[in-house]
């Protein structure tokens, strides 16, 4: 393509006829006979590098398309793993061994009391019939609810005597304690039921 321009630029240009004296140039159109003086300016030809400069300058140039940065992410690491510090457990408390005659306190008993004399059965004195559990009345002896067995042995919270009793009775009616004395009337026995409340805190011992 390129040797096909400069051949039509060549002719269009014209060409100067060495066998015409004086170096005229003959005029295009033959029939008028009329000649014209030769351009003294020197043709230039276009150069093949001339020509693909300018193909070059006329063609657009493609743009490049951008390539997007991506910033460098650092890859995600582990955390390191918490020191785990180990608390020892403390050493289990020795649970102390039962100690003969621990007591147990038992609240809101009923009191009450019975006796040989003052009671018109008579069926309560030594020498009577014999109590539930198969012993003769004594002093210290007591009926006691169902809820303990026979031989189980107390205290009164804020007995005045400070005695220890044993149940040794049953009673028809009796849900707490009730507690044997010899004479129902002596003014000992009145001291002490008075001292006392009618609901008391026993002590049981084991």
């Amino acid at each position: 393509m390129r040797y096909i321009l400069v051949l039509a630029l060549v002719i269009l240009g014209g060409c100067t006829d060495a066998n015409e004296p004086g170096g005229m140039q003959r005029d295009g159109l033959q029939g008028q006979g009329g000649v014209r003086p030769v351009d003294s300016t020197p043709l230039v030809l276009p150069t093949l590098e001339g020509l693909e400069r300018r193909e070059a300058l006329n063609e657009p140039t493609a743009t490049p398309t951008p390539t997007p940065l991506v910033p460098d992410v650092p890859e995600p690491t582990a955390p390191a793993a918490a020191e785990q510090h180990t608390i020892p457990s403390p050493p289990p408390e020795p649970v102390p061994p039962p100690v003969p005659g621990a007591a147990t306190l038992v609240h809101d008993i009923q009191l009450t009391i019975y006796s040989c004399l003052g009671d018109s059965t008579g069926a309560y004195c030594p020498e009577g019939q014999a109590m539930f559990c198969g012993q003769q009345v004594y002093r210290g002896a007591a009926a006691c609810g169902w809820q303990w067995e026979c031989g189980q042995q107390f205290r009164i919270v804020g007995d005045p005597l400070g005695m220890v009793y044993t149940c040794e009775d049953r009673g028809g009616s009796v849900t707490g304690i009730d507690v044997w004395f010899y004479d129902y009337h002596d003014p000992a026995t009145q001291a002490w039921r008075n001292a006392m409340d009618g609901y008391v805190t026993v002590e049981l011992i084991q």
